[in-house]
């Protein structure tokens, strides 16, 4: 509610739902583009990480070559920090107070996002941020893709 009034304020269209990794409540082939900013790595089921990445190929659109543009964390991140393994590739956290008790996706490098991602996507372009101010690891890859 609060997204919306400020938009509406700011007399921006919008149309804005609630929805989880694993389930976005717009239709298939709806979005040009989908950027998940520190978001797409939180895992809201069991299915595992595959889930997401159809559920985002789903709603991305096939003939306009759907852009996805996301963030997330390396493996160096303050997030991942006394983290817990619970199955490869898989922690959940235990010392950050935003997301304790969440289980969060985990990749080693690029190569492993991109395989996880290339189910559904190709022409795959990294960057990275690697912050270290105030002695907080801000540790995060970049990455764009498209729908296959």
């Amino acid at each position: 509610d609060k997204v919306k009034s400020n938009l509406n304020n700011l007399n921006i269209e919008n149309d804005v739902r609630i929805g989880t990794n694993s389930h976005c409540p717009f239709e298939r082939d709806y979005f040009d583009y989908l950027l998940s900013w520190n978001a797409c790595y939180y895992m809201d089921n069991h299915e595992g990480f595959q889930s997401h990445v159809a559920e985002f190929a789903r709603i991305l659109r096939k003939d306009s070559n759907g852009y996805f543009i996301f963030s997330i964390p390396k493996k160096t991140n303050d997030i991942f920090v006394s983290s817990e393994e619970i199955k490869p590739g898989y922690r959940v956290i235990r010392n950050d107070l935003l997301r304790k008790g969440q289980i969060l996706k985990c990749f080693e490098n690029e190569m492993e996002i991109e395989n996880a991602f290339s189910t559904h996507f190709k022409n795959f372009s990294f960057g990275s941020i690697n912050d270290d101010c105030f002695g907080r690891a801000d540790h995060w890859y970049i990455g764009l893709c498209q729908k296959r």
